[in-house]
């Protein structure tokens, strides 16, 4: 038994909290703002009650939800949050698909499907309503504890908004359906730049990358584009590099998941109280400081990764695979107990991690091919003449952010592409013409 215990002992010494996470947590732990902040608007957008302040009753929605979140384990609000105030869904069979994989052929589908389209919109009318009002808003701020509040819906819903923009487009109204198209731009495009989960930051780029899908299929019947400027350069924005930049969302992430440990620089104590020997001495094995700096190193170095340019990041990729792999490749028994957030996230976790960054490159990558293909239609370039032309594109502004190099058009199907090569050989970015 003492040999026991002194084996517990000698492995529960915690080492020293990293000066740099206390201040990061106290920041990212702070009450998020209520006035203007998105957040609230979106979980309020579901009540069914009839509601001048759909923010504010997203508030009282939201309270609801932490306090049921003490007793479960759900991280995600559902229709029990909303007992009181009601709880819209979705109305209607077979609506337009303008969403997934399907994006690319929305103005068919509602073209197809009219009937379905005008009693998905009028069944649906104040979900749509309050979702346009949404998109006015241009703050996002999700809190650390009882965030990620978006329901599966919000993305339908868009799909449903993004059909009625091409229904706008074919009835005439052209210079409107384009304006909400950068009207849902800006907004998405805002969520996804912004301090959040990785999870909403997945959800904003879907929802990005619908957007330029149906663009894409408007491009198809633009003819000359240029009278629609304005909007097609406010929906083509560029994103810099610091926008593409995962640190924020990382960041968050590490800060929820200290969120749901043991405090760092918590005292093993009060462990020491508990009348079960056998209770107390593996809690002794436990180190939140341990865990949290082992977690903080691997998060920053991800921050660090996924802040650096396209380029320079792929150099770095595989020392940082080199790194996890020295560190995590045979992990004992006992670090996997002491330390086992932070086993379980390298095994399972980190790498999706680094694809995210990439998807971001993909996004802007496939923003410069439809630019290019905006120019061709404005042109009036003919598919003799394609290759001369984007031969005289400039590079910094049309190339690849990964490579450089300017797009390819492949006759035979169609398609503007990217050539990644030995570059980046998993990655396939094309637009069709």
């Amino acid at each position: 038994m003492v040999f026991v215990g002194g084996f517990f002992l000698a492995n529960s010494i915690d080492e020293e909290l990293n000066p740099e996470i206390a201040p990061l947590l106290a920041d990212l732990e702070r009450p998020v703002p209520v006035e203007g902040n998105a957040f609230f608007y979106v979980i309020g957008m579901w009540a069914g009650e009839e509601t001048e302040d759909v923010l504010q009753t997203g508030v009282a929605i939201h309270g609801t939800f932490l306090q049921r979140m003490d007793n479960s384990a759900s991280a995600f609000l559902d229709e029990q949050d909303y007992t009181t105030h009601g709880h819209l869904v979705l109305q209607g069979e077979n609506l337009p698909d303008c969403g997934g994989q399907m994006a690319s052929r929305c103005m068919m589908a509602v073209r197809e499907n009219r009937a379905a389209w005008r009693k998905a919109r009028q069944d649906n009318e104040v979900l749509l309503t309050r979702y346009h009002a949404l998109l006015a808003y241009r703050q996002f701020r999700e809190p650390i504890v009882g965030g990620v509040a978006w329901p599966g819906n919000v993305i339908r819903l868009h799909r449903l908004y993004l059909a009625g923009i091409a229904a706008d487009w074919q009835d005439g109204r052209q210079q409107a359906a384009l304006e909400r198209l950068a009207r849902a731009q800006a907004f998405w495009r805002g969520v996804a730049t912004s301090q959040t989960s990785l999870l909403t930051h997945m959800f904003a780029v879907a929802v990005i990358e619908q957007n330029y899908s149906l663009l894409e299929d408007i491009l198809q019947d633009c003819g000359d584009c240029r009278v629609h400027a304005e909007p097609l350069s406010a929906i083509l924005r560029e994103f810099r590099n610091a926008e593409l930049s995962l640190r924020d969302v990382y960041l968050w992430e590490f800060a929820w998941i200290a969120s749901q440990l043991p405090d760092a620089g918590e005292s093993t104590d009060t462990l020491a109280e508990q009348a079960d020997v056998w209770g107390w001495l593996p809690a002794m094995l436990y180190k939140p400081n341990t865990t949290h700096n082992s977690l903080w190193e691997m998060f920053s170095r991800f921050s660090q990764l996924t802040g650096l340019p396209p380029r320079d990041y792929l150099a770095a990729r595989d020392e940082m695979a080199t790194w996890l792999e020295a560190r995590f490749a045979e992990p004992s028994l006992l670090d996997m107990y002491t330390n086992f957030v932070d086993s379980m996230l390298s095994a399972i976790a980190v790498p999706s991690y680094q694809q995210f960054y990439e998807r971001g490159f993909a996004l802007e990558d496939r923003r410069r091919l439809i630019s290019v293909k905006w120019l061709l239609r404005s042109e009036g370039v003919g598919k003799m003449a394609i290759d001369g032309f984007l031969a005289g594109l400039d590079a910094e502004v049309y190339g690849s952010i990964v490579t450089g190099r300017l797009p390819h058009y492949d006759a035979a199907t169609g398609t503007l592409s990217f050539d990644y090569g030995d570059v980046n050989p998993d990655m396939t970015v094309s637009v069709s013409l």
